[in-house]
């Protein structure tokens, strides 16, 4: 997207636990969205909300969409800007639909808020999609007959601690710290568990899990976990964040020996692999907001992806992208070059581009972008 720079104070007493969740991703920036933002000369017009800008794993969403822009063609991107304040998140989408947007790309950040935002778009008769979070459990049954939700893509957190759970185990592993976000806070909470469900299955243990009420407390943390368990063999950071934080303690005690790994990355965290700072990160959650919003371009096109019981359709098939000494230089390259996703591959989703597009072609690519964007990196 074409998007102006500005900074905006972060509140994180505003913030609740999802925004804390995303806003651990790293301390970078990518180019914010202005407060609102369109691009395009015609076509559909998308309402999209970002919770604030400055923070890296916020903004990336947004950078990402470029190449489905191009793809599309006539696209354009109505973006909001929640500025860190629960009260707006309805009320500037309220105000999208009421300036006549034909789609809803919603970032939820707060479970809650889900039934509120579908019952909107119902009121004005608009598709809409989520990404990154979808509705509690107890919410899904109503918001799936909403004649108005056309689906859903987030990536699997479980599986993002697991695969570093196996991946401390396969490099000698036995005991190992996690360093998060509060307890609570749905993907850190998910990372956690599948990190020590793996990592415990194969005989290491987990012998302490750090909670950060907001990142920063981090070096605290850090400084408080690395005294009372010197000898532990590895730390595992949650977010992107708690993995400076844990960089920083450790640069202050030579003694400390720890091997380092992480969820959420960046050019910035890929750089502290390449430094010898970081054993391993994962991550690329990111681009599930693009993939959403070609879930609501093909409805707009009149091509509904449905899945096999003829409703839409829910991704949660997405994995996280692994990054070691290997392919993190390849990482770097490949984000300045404009990113992990290309207009070639919006040209596969997009029913404009490709009639032949329908559920399992969808399912299948989200399923196996994680080993797409390696091959890219590698």
């Amino acid at each position: 997207m074409n998007i102006n720079h500005w900074k905006s104070a972060l509140s994180l007493a505003l913030v609740p636990a999802f925004a804390l969740t995303l806003l651990s991703g790293c301390q970078q920036t990518a180019a914010p969205p202005a407060e609102s933002s369109s691009t395009g000369k015609g076509g559909h017009v998308i309402a999209a909300n970002t919770w604030g800008v400055g923070a890296y794993p916020l903004d990336i969403i947004f950078e990402a969409l470029t190449p489905l822009e191009t793809s599309a063609g006539d696209l354009s991107i109505d973006l909001a800007n929640n500025e860190f304040k629960v009260d707006k998140v309805v009320t500037d989408l309220q105000n999208q639909l009421t300036s006549g947007a034909d789609g809803v790309l919603f970032l939820g950040m707060s479970q809650t808020i889900f039934p509120t935002v579908a019952q909107l778009c119902q009121n004005f008769e608009v598709p809409f999609v989520f990404h990154a979070n979808i509705p509690a459990d107890a919410d899904w049954p109503a918001i799936q007959e909403n004649a108005y939700y056309t689906g859903a893509v987030i990536s699997q957190e479980y599986a993002a601690g697991a695969a570093m759970g196996e991946l401390g185990l396969a490099d000698g592993n036995q005991t190992a710290i996690i360093s998060a976000a509060a307890l609570g806070d749905y993907v850190h909470d998910q990372r956690i568990a599948g990190f020590t469900d793996t990592f415990e299955a194969g005989g290491g243990e987990v012998v302490y899990v750090a909670h950060s009420a907001d990142p920063s407390e981090g070096v605290q943390k850090a400084n408080d976990f690395m005294t009372a368990y010197p000898d532990a063999d590895m730390i595992y950071c949650t977010g992107g964040d708690y993995l400076s934080a844990t960089i920083s303690a450790m640069s202050s005690r030579p003694e400390a020996d720890y091997k380092l790994y992480g969820s959420d990355m960046s050019p910035e965290t890929a750089q502290s692999i390449l430094n010898g700072d970081v054993t391993a990160l994962n991550g690329g959650q990111w681009i599930a907001g693009s993939l959403a919003a070609a879930l609501l371009i093909n409805r707009l096109d009149g091509h509904a992806i449905l899945d096999e019981n003829g409703q839409a359709p829910l991704f949660d098939n997405m994995n996280l992208v692994m990054l070691t000494k290997d392919n993190a230089q390849g990482f770097i390259n490949l984000m300045a070059e404009g990113g992990l996703l290309t207009e070639a591959d919006f040209d596969t989703l997009l029913y404009r581009n490709n009639p032949n597009v329908d559920y399992q072609s969808f399912y299948d690519f989200v399923g196996n972008v994680d080993e797409l964007i390696s091959e890219r990196i590698s």
